[in-house]
């Protein structure tokens, strides 16, 4: 079982012993039928009055709020760290990588270090020493032009972009984060909705039902429906709750700000029936009898139900590639090996959690419905190879550390094996994975290996490997043909039978 998965659970299981088990009808029954300035009044009497720790017990606190699924700190303002709970916090620094420390996302300077905020562990986040340094009291926002970035451009300082409204220098934390900190602020200004009008920092402007400035409002309505509620947001949620007795009801509901603000203030919130006001998709509450719980027998998540995507596909498995190969023409996952991700096919986004997770039993990987879907053709050509996603999209390196999709044949990328770890390549940037942002995406160095693993079945019918050039490949009529087709079908190659997929 994987790192990631047996936190959880512990996690879980700690939330329960503790007494904060979350029944979400029940915590928030104040807040149901409510819209507009009433809902958020009612959300204040919910999670107002937080019970925080200390300042000094933030830093144990952080390991349940934000471990990685390595066992490191989740540093919400650099991807290149590698920090120890307790161990590396807070000391003096001289570079990015020296110590983590308590960030308020919400300066301090701008409440007058008052409590309960100023160890409220919702905004109070743990971050790089000197990357928070260089973030001071500046608020967030969207650079023009940059004076400072911290190691791959994570996070930026620098003068505020033309059109935001703000002019002055602001702190661009990165795409993966913007919709968690936007959430953050909405959190502030309700939870403390009775303390903020007197806050500062030219984000506030001293009002109690929308308290934010409009350049700052607009910009976090923004980030928070393009970087929506993830699983880490989830998770941290839960923490949360057990750590101060609170929780962000942001998280709880996705796009809860366009009833409490925005365009859906004149529709009262259904809090067993809640939509997600940005994808119209029902958001149904966590509990025994909900169909998407995976402890339902009906679920088609659970494991005992035979439709269950991950059920294994009898005599077909994916092989590791150990060595290189004069043609690596196939089907494969591209597969983190040491967490058991595999860059998903039907989301190749560079952005965090483009993967799925599999299960790796010695040098093999179970063939399922859902790792179909990320499967990703390998097809030789000149120069290289084009690497397709099942979704049909072509996937290859364009600039930047972007992991780019095409739907048309224009990545050229190279292909080494060695040792078991794959090489995939488009110049001076290969394909990797990013653990602490937690995506596959091209880098120039660092990050982790990938690995490839090929689909086989046991029948030997496979995909042709190879070259064709060399060993002809005819159809089931006998005809030649010139290269291996990219039509799905059975061939016939130095005498063994092959299937293409697709």
């Amino acid at each position: 079982m994987k790192l990631f998965r047996l936190w959880m659970l512990s996690l879980s299981l700690l939330i329960v012993a503790t007494g904060f088990a979350y029944d979400r009808q029940s915590y928030y029954a104040q807040a149901n039928g409510k819209s507009g300035q009433s809902l958020k009044t009612a959300l204040f009497g919910i999670i107002g009055g937080p019970k925080v720790v200390s300042y000094d017990g933030l830093i144990e606190a952080y390991e349940k709020t934000d471990t990685r699924p390595d066992g490191y700190v989740r540093d919400w303002y650099s991807n290149t760290t590698r920090f120890r709970h307790g161990t590396d916090k807070a000391g003096s620094y001289k570079k990015e990588g020296d110590c983590y420390n308590r960030e308020h996302s919400v300066p301090q300077s701008w409440f007058g270090k008052a409590s309960p905020m100023r160890s409220d562990i919702v905004h109070v986040i743990p971050t790089d020493g000197y990357v928070n340094n260089r973030r001071s009291s500046f608020p967030f926002g969207e650079v023009g032009s940059a004076t400072y970035q911290s190691n791959s451009g994570y996070s930026k300082l620098g003068s505020a972009k033309s059109g935001l409204g703000y002019t002055g220098t602001v702190f661009e934390p990165n795409d993966e984060v913007k919709g968690d900190i936007a959430r953050i602020y909405f959190y502030m200004v309700t939870c403390y909705q009775n303390k903020c009008t007197g806050w500062s920092g030219g984000v506030f402007t001293g009002t109690t039902y929308q308290p934010l400035a409009k350049w700052a409002f607009d910009m976090f309505m923004r980030w928070s429906k393009q970087d929506p509620v993830d699983n880490v947001e989830r998770t941290r949620n839960e923490a949360v709750m057990d750590v101060q007795g609170n929780r962000n009801p942001f998280v709880d509901f996705p796009g809860l700000e366009q009833y409490v603000w925005g365009d859906y203030t004149n529709v009262g919130i259904s809090v067993s029936d809640y939509v997600d006001p940005y994808t119209g998709e029902p958001v149904t509450p966590d509990n025994p009898d909900n169909p998407d719980n995976p402890d339902n027998p009906d679920d088609p998540d659970n494991p005992d139900n035979p439709d269950n995507p991950d059920t294994p596909i009898p005599g077909v498995s994916y092989e590791r590639l150990v060595s290189n190969s004069s043609d690596f023409s196939g089907t494969y996952l591209i597969v983190y090996e040491e967490d058991e991700k595999a860059l998903n096919g039907a989301n190749v986004s560079g952005e965090k959690g483009n993967y799925i997770p599999v299960t790796i039993s010695g040098s093999q990987i179970a063939v399922t419905r859902e790792t179909e879907a990320a499967e990703f053709q390998i097809v030789k050509k000149t120069g290289g190879y084009s690497i397709r996603a099942k979704s049909g999209v072509y996937i290859g390196h364009a600039s930047g550390n972007d992991l780019s999709s095409s739907t048309s044949d224009s990545f050229t990328n190279t292909i080494t094996v060695s040792g078991g770890e794959a090489t995939i390549a488009s110049g001076s940037y290969s394909l990797r994975f990013n653990v602490s942002a937690d995506r596959f995406r091209f880098y120039t160095s660092g990050q982790q290996s990938v690995s490839l693993y090929r689909r086989t079945k046991a029948d030997a019918v496979q995909s042709p490997s190879a070259d064709a050039a060399a060993v002809p490949v005819y159809d089931l009529s006998g005809r030649p043909l010139k290269g291996t087709s990219s039509t799905p079908g059975i061939y016939i190659q130095g005498g063994r039978k092959y299937l293409r997929r697709y």
